[in-house]
């Protein structure tokens, strides 16, 4: 049984009702799981299966793609039209059971920085609209799922959670999960007015690099960063193949054992917005990699408020943040894996094992 009991439904929906979309994560597993939990993709496919029950067949209908459809690989952080299933037309408890799906990919800091990013969009909408012309595209409304094949533990399939300033992708093959592209925006980077005045979405990913810069010695400065012209956005975003030509900034060999720590902190930072599972796994691959490959690039202004671009590489990932646009207060970053974006590597495991078994 994929849903809890009647009796359970009700009690989550008349919850879900009284206090909206944004449940504290916590409470909300306490009424979403009904059974003790399996392993993540274990759980990701019970969770889309139990969202997919919840619909109706017109909203299965904007849902549901192949597999194999284009669209899966369409990935955007702009605001668009986008196909897929719209918070718009879902009611509060088939959102509850979407934020479920949420939860099995995402940490309480990952979910708090969704949360966070919606919001923003609406704040978007007040400080954009004139009394005689709403800014109707900042729509917190708007945001989108998608599932790609008809979710199994047996069978790839895979599901995005996207909309201005978030994508998410998520594909599930042979009990792994890829997870990138992975993309948080955040616009204004600093909230400078209303009740919301000094809140940071992504804050901490700023901080974090800009003190890693800082801790650096003159010499490791220079080489870490070799020019004070700023790219305005992330370099490796839609449609751009996700790979450098070589790796920029100052090498790990260049930094001291605390400092290699420390820039390995910086990929933990991101893996944190993932579920616990999900998090240890891309770690351990992240550890299994030549420590020497790493690679830490810092461009611009060193002070908050000055237009920068930071990013982390190595042999098989990179993270980059871009803090460029509306004077320096308008936040892009973004996580990529050269070999596993959209489970590329489990996919082609997973068809060479087909393949043997014939």
């Amino acid at each position: 049984m994929m849903r809890g009991s009647p009796d359970e439904e009700l009690s989550m929906t008349s919850l879900i009702r009284r206090c909206g979309w944004l449940l504290p994560l916590a409470l909300l597993s306490s009424l979403l799981w009904a059974a003790n939990r399996g392993s993540s993709s274990t759980e990701m496919t019970r969770a889309a299966l139990a969202l997919r029950e919840a619909l109706d067949e017109g909203q299965l209908a904007k849902l549901d793609f192949p597999f194999g459809d284009a669209y899966r690989r369409d990935w955007h952080f702009v605001p668009r039209e986008r196909r897929g299933l719209a918070l718009a037309d879902m009611d509060l408890e088939q959102r509850g059971w979407l934020r479920r799906l949420l939860a099995t990919a995402l940490s309480q800091r990952g979910l708090a920085r969704v949360d966070g990013i919606v919001e923003l969009e609406g704040l978007l909408r007040e400080l954009e609209s004139t009394p005689d012309r709403p800014a109707l595209g900042r729509d917190p409304e708007r945001y989108t799922v998608a599932l790609f094949g008809l979710p199994s533990d047996k069978e790839p399939w895979a599901w995005r959670y996207e909309g201005h300033h978030l994508s998410l992708s998520f594909t599930s093959i042979d009990g792994r999960v890829a997870v990138t592209p992975f993309f948080f925006g955040s616009n204004p980077a600093r909230v400078r007015s209303g009740p919301t005045t000094g809140k940071r979405v992504l804050g901490e990913e700023e901080d974090a690099a800009r003190a890693f810069v800082l801790s650096l010695d003159e010499d490791q400065r220079r080489i870490a960063c070799p020019a004070d012209e700023v790219p305005g956005d992330v370099l490796l975003g839609p449609g751009r193949r996700a790979s450098f030509q070589k790796p920029a900034g100052i090498p790990a060999l260049a930094l001291s054992d605390g400092q290699r720590a420390a820039l390995l902190g910086l990929v933990e930072l991101y893996a944190r917005n993932l579920e616990t599972e999900l998090s240890q796994s891309v770690l351990e691959r992240v550890r299994e990699e030549d420590p020497d490959s790493w690679c830490f690039l810092w461009l611009g202004g060193t002070e908050e408020g000055q237009g920068h671009y930071w990013r982390v590489q190595s042999k098989r990932l990179a993270i980059e943040l871009d803090n460029t646009q509306n004077d320096a207060n308008h936040v892009h970053t973004l996580w990529r894996d050269f070999a596993n974006d959209f489970g590329e590597d489990d996919l082609a495991r997973h068809y060479a094992a087909e393949h043997d078994g014939k």
